[in-house]
């Protein structure tokens, strides 16, 4: 099915569903990675209230340090370092933000939040109390700390709403936002004019906002713990932190950010103070690049947040640009105003809140809009072009645009509020559920870099204009009024900085020469305001464009809840005995795994005793190849049961899968199977949907919010759901993991075992339940499980789990048409692929593994139809399970020829007179070959030549699906000429060379051998071997088969052409086994034996 029809399934589905489980016709849980959504509670409120607080005032200071320097150094002094105060908070945030938003997946969120506020209180009154400038800059890098968990306030706004509010929640905080800054202007202006010390009451007002908010914030939340939070010691946890791109940034940043203050600002570029400190910069930030782009793929910058799509690389650069544009707004816009169009202060402040008051209205209309709507990304182009738009009207502002001015900030407002949300949502979307807070500390921190780079480059251009310019315009206005050159540079002087008793002092000059003087001087700003806006305008201009190819992230914007929040039951929980007891367990067992990976995946596969509730001890010999897992009676146990068991197996499960691959999350892990599984065995092997498995696959989440869930709100169904759900996502895993290349950073000889063992313990908790009630998943989770013990060389006890599946489908009636008349289309659907995927693995068994499996009785007629429902017309979609069917239709003719000629056999050996009835049989077994050489002649182009037979508007669409048909091709002729092989020798036993056109006898049925084996290695030398690869262990027994043929032509037929041509083909297919790695040793060859069917 394609990707845009399953999205548009899924967002129905969404719309439609019921409480979790309620209805066991329909497939796995139609959520996306989290529990559902009950409604808004007053802790909701409560939560969400005290984060805007500590927004608003974490906010109201950042603007304070920019919007109020002069003030600052007006009353202190040290002028010529005041940007720092802006520039300090900007590099505080940038640095800190990522390590806060990374931490806090591994302590949970709440007291990073509480630390960093009650730190920006203290900041606040350190600043409000300074007496110099330097400790004004101290106290502003303190309090910035009260800001640095900006990233958890939007992680945090996120993931307790359910995600279709998510554009509001975030719409909320850019609400916050434009009202803080508006506060923060309009009061901050006020106190300032009235008195010079007015700025001290300013951050007074913010530590008090601070703290109330604070003390609300310890109130209100009280998340569920994050799964890593007990799993790991605090050591672990600090070792799992990147340090290295940590100092990286930090050793570029501050070096960059001085030299770029200093650049012609009193430096000129080839001086050291630039050069060198620029040097230092690059080095380090190129390093950082270096060591998170090559050697730490699950650090700072995780890789899995660039895998699902292109949005959170977009967002990043989009976010860098407005941070840019609002750091430079911040601090040169009110100058401006105060400088040239605006003598009274409050008025400045004024003009500058439009801005912020045009962003609360823009945030609501916006978040409202793209709740509605689920469009994402126009508001954000639309945001840009409004920002680009203002940067071009102040550069062409003239001195006579005082009034018009007064308009400019609300096209800016407007960006402002509608970029900074909706920015947020798709990055958060577009990034694992595991990582909201390090893609909104991300968010954050490159906010911030764009501001930290901004201002030093932007006052250099300032200050570089202002020195190249200032003495020239002054000179050509004053000098011609009869001030003489001597005077000049005291003139410049004290008119820049508005010294009215020192410019009276100076001879020659006159009320026209001060006034022309101030003209000239106000052009001279003008100027350089303009390449500032010029500047910020061309940076903004490359957010409009790369926000163009964002994707608008619909089918993610539903009803789940990510980290919905505790109620006091949960809370005793959380804290009983028992739950201490599992934490302290899981603390030990942890820290008992000090070995080699390879060993501690060993004792998790044999270990004798599980934990308690798990599942019932296994006899001393178990491990995860055995089929018999003791289980208790499943259709006994309390929902409580059954979810506090399956909590028990996913904490074995993170512990083993973290002392196996030590670089990756499990949900990285997981994604990475679904992804193997969809790009590359769903074309053989359509048995899930795509957007119900996808929606279940964050077995974190999934674990955590059902034993977060009231006791009082689970049920039987709810709890069998959710245990279908986890064992079919890990025996997924079990069975796609081996296909994962050992360069991904996972062994799938290590990981695969581990999914298996986890899934079989799952499936034994319900596995009563699960008989009694059976749904597709049912088949399913034993096909994969099934599966991955194929794919690990244990072919009876696949064969066993096979059988089992099989006898479950006759249960369900499946060999039955009626059976899917009242059943959900989707649910139906999953049925029959199931089904027929199971008839083609037991002729499989049957004819090449020797295994004998039935899929309904003799006396039964099987009418079940190979048809699907498609719905609206989907080309790629019916193209697809065309060649599933036909797959399916190969195996029904060769199985159907053989038994034909197993009935012609009996016959001939029972009757010897009954030639009459042997012609006819001939007749007809002539005809059942000749229905078998056809059965592929008439297979869709894009199987046939999936290279022109695909073509899409985006290449990496018919890069997919063209890979899939190769898929599917190879599946397919591989199998055709592996059972041509098996008929000529089963044919060949009979007697019958006629019906396939030549004598009976040896040398001519040897060398007809041969010409299948030629056919077969032309086939699999001319595909890529990881196409082969990919459709694992039953396509090398197929291949296998083929060499054992050739094995045979050469041990027992005499020295013919056909013995020289076997033995020039063998060493070609043998060394493609052996590239193949199959778990059987190529030497397996020599002990297969030709059946009395095969």
């Amino acid at each position: 099915m394609s990707r845009e029809k399953f999205n548009e399934e899924h967002d129905v589905q969404i719309e439609l569903a019921s409480t979790p489980g309620a209805d066991m016709g329909r497939p796995l849980n139609e959520q996306v990675e989290g529990s559902e959504h009950h409604g808004i509670t007053a802790k909701i409120i409560a939560v969400y209230l005290s984060v805007v607080i500590i927004a608003f005032s974490g906010l109201v200071n950042i603007i304070g340090a920019g919007a109020y320097s002069r003030d600052v150094a007006a009353s202190l002094g040290g002028s010529s370092i005041s940007i720092w105060l802006s520039q300090v908070s900007a590099i505080t945030i940038t640095i800190l933000g990522p390590i806060i938003a990374q931490a806090a997946d591994y302590w949970g969120r709440k007291w990073f939040v509480v630390l960093t506020t009650l730190l920006g209180f203290v900041g606040c009154i350190v600043v409000s109390r300074a007496n110099s400038m330097g400790v004004a800059i101290v106290g502003q890098i303190i309090a910035a700390l009260g800001y640095s968990s900006q990233a958890l306030l939007n992680a945090i706004v996120s993931e307790i709403l359910p995600r279709r509010l998510r554009p509001a929640a975030q719409g909320g905080l850019g609400l916050t936002s434009g009202l803080g800054a508006a506060f923060s202007l309009i009061f901050g202006f006020h106190m300032v004019v009235v008195s010079t010390d007015g700025w001290r009451i300013y951050w007074y007002v913010t530590a008090g906002l601070m703290f109330i908010a604070v003390i609300l914030f310890v109130i209100a939340y009280n998340p569920s713990p994050r799964p890593l939070q007990a799993a790991l010691t605090t050591a672990e946890k600090i070792q799992r932190l990147d340090w290295t791109a940590y100092a990286l940034l930090a050793a570029g940043l501050v070096p960059l950010n001085m030299a770029l203050t200093w650049s012609d600002n009193p430096y000129p570029w080839s001086d050291a103070h630039v050069s060198a400190t620029f040097a230092v910069g690059m080095v380090a930030f190129i390093a950082f690049g270096i060591h998170q782009t090559l050697i730490k793929k699950d650090g700072l910058c995780h890789h899995d947040l660039f895998r699902k799509d292109r949005n959170c690389a977009i967002s990043f650069l989009c976010i860098f640009m407005e941070g840019l544009s609002f750091f430079s707004v911040n601090n040169f816009f009110p100058a401006e105003m105060s400088v040239l169009y605006e003598p009274d202060t409050f008025r400045v402040g004024l003009r500058a809140s439009i801005t912020f008051f045009a962003a609360v209205v823009s945030a609501f209309a916006v978040s409202v809009y793209s709740t509605i709507t689920k469009d994402i990304k126009n508001p954000i182009i639309v945001a840009y072009t409004l920002i680009v738009l203002y940067t071009i009207l102040m550069a062409t502002a003239t001195l006579d645009s005082a009034t018009a001015v007064w308009a400019y900030p609300l096209f800016l407002g407007l960006g402002f509020g509608a970029a900074i949300s909706n920015v947020t949502t798709a990055a958060q979307l577009s990034a694992p559920p595991s990582l909201i807070a390090v893609t909104s500390g991300l968010i954050a921190g490159t906010r911030s870099l764009g501001g930290s780079i901004a201002l030093p480059v932007l006052n250099s251009i300032f200050q570089s204009t202002l020195s190249k310019h200032m003495g020239a315009n002054i000179a050509a206005a004053v000098l011609p009024l009869g001030l003489s050159s001597e005077n000049l540079s005291q003139f410049i002087t004290a008119l820049s900085s508005d010294d009215q008793a020192a410019l009276a002092s100076i001879p020659g000059v006159t009320p026209a020469t001060i006034s022309a003087g101030l003209e000239a001087l106000k052009a001279t700003y003008l100027v350089a305001y303009r390449y500032v806006w010029i500047t910020a305008g061309a940076f903004s201009a490359v957010a409009v464009v790369a926000a163009c190819f964002l994707i608008n992230p619909k089918e993610d914007l539903n009803t789940s809840i990510d980290a919905p929040l505790q109620d006091e039951n949960q809370e005793q929980l959380r804290n009983s005995p028992r739950s201490k007891t599992l934490v302290d367990d899981i603390h030990n067992r942890h820290r008992s795994r000090r070995r080699p990976a390879h060993a501690a995946a060993e004792e998790f596969l044999s270990s004798e005793k599980a934990t308690e509730g798990s599942c019932v001890p296994e006899p001393p010999t178990t491990n995860s190849a055995d089929i018999s897992i003791p289980r208790a009676n499943s259709a006994d146990q309390s929902p409580s049961t059954l979810t506090e068991r399956l909590q028990n197996v996913h904490k074995g499960l993170v512990l083993s899968l973290s002392s196996v691959v030590t670089s990756l999350s499990l949900e990285t892990v997981v994604a990475r199977c679904v992804d193997m599984y969809m790009q590359n065995t769903f074309c053989l092997h359509p048995i899930v949907h795509e957007g119900s498995l996808r929606a279940v696959m964050n077995l974190d989440t999934l674990v955590v919010q059902e034993v977060a869930a009231q006791p009082r709100t689970r049920s039987r169904d709810g709890s069998l759901h959710l245990l279908q759900s986890y064992a079919l996502v890990t025996a997924l895993c079990a069975a796609t993991a081996y296909l994962l290349s050992p360069q991904t950073d996972v062994d799938g000889r290590l990981v695969g075992p581990v999914f298996l063992r986890v899934s079989r313990e799952t499936l034994s908790i319900y596995h009563d339940l699960d008989l009694q009630q059976p749904e597709s998943s049912s088949l399913a989770i034993r096909m994969f499980q099934a599966a991955a013990l194929h794919t690990d060389g244990k072919h009876e006890l696949a064969w066993h789990l096979f059988g089992e599946a099989l006898r479950l489908a006759d249960q369900m009636r499946l060999y039955d048409e009626q059976s899917f008349g009242l059943l959900d289309p989707l649910e139906g659907r999953l049925r029959r692929t199931a089904y027929w995927d199971l008839t083609a693995y037991a002729q499989y068994h049957h004819i090449l593994e020797e295994y004998s499996l039935v899929t309904h009785t003799w006396n039964r007629e099987r009418t079940t139809a190979m048809r699907l429902d498609y719905g609206p017309t989907d080309m790629f979609e019916e193209q697809l399970f065309a060649g599933f069917f036909a797959f399916h239709r190969l195996w029904e003719a060769a199985s159907g020829l053989l038994l034909d000629l197993e009935s012609y056999a009996r016959v001939r050996r029972l009757t010897a007179d009954a030639i009459t009835l042997l012609e006819i049989q001939q007749n007809g077994l002539t005809e059942s070959y000749v229905r078998f050489l056809t059965v592929l002649d008439h297979l869709p182009a894009c199987i046939h030549y999936p290279d022109a037979g695909v073509n899409t508007e985006n290449a990496n669409i018919t890069l997919s699906q063209r890979r899939q048909f190769w898929i599917q091709r190879t599946n397919l002729f591989v199998t055709y000429h592996c059972l041509r092989m098996v008929l000529v020798t089963r044919i060949s036993h009979l007697g019958l060379g006629v019906l396939i056109g030549i004598q009976d006898a040896e040398p001519m049925l040897a060398l007809r051998k041969t010409e299948v084996a030629h056919d077969m290695i032309c086939l699999i030398t001319s595909v890529p071997l990881e196409i082969l690869r990919v459709m694992g262990e039953t396509c090398i027994s197929k291949i296998r088969h083929v060499g054992a043929s050739l094995l045979e032509i050469m041990n027992q037929v005499p020295a013919t052409p056909a013995t020289v041509r076997a033995k020039s083909l063998l060493p070609v297919l043998l060394d493609v086994l052996t590239r193949l790695d199959s778990r059987r040793n190529v030497s397996h060859l020599v002990n297969l034996n030709h059946s009395p069917i095969v």
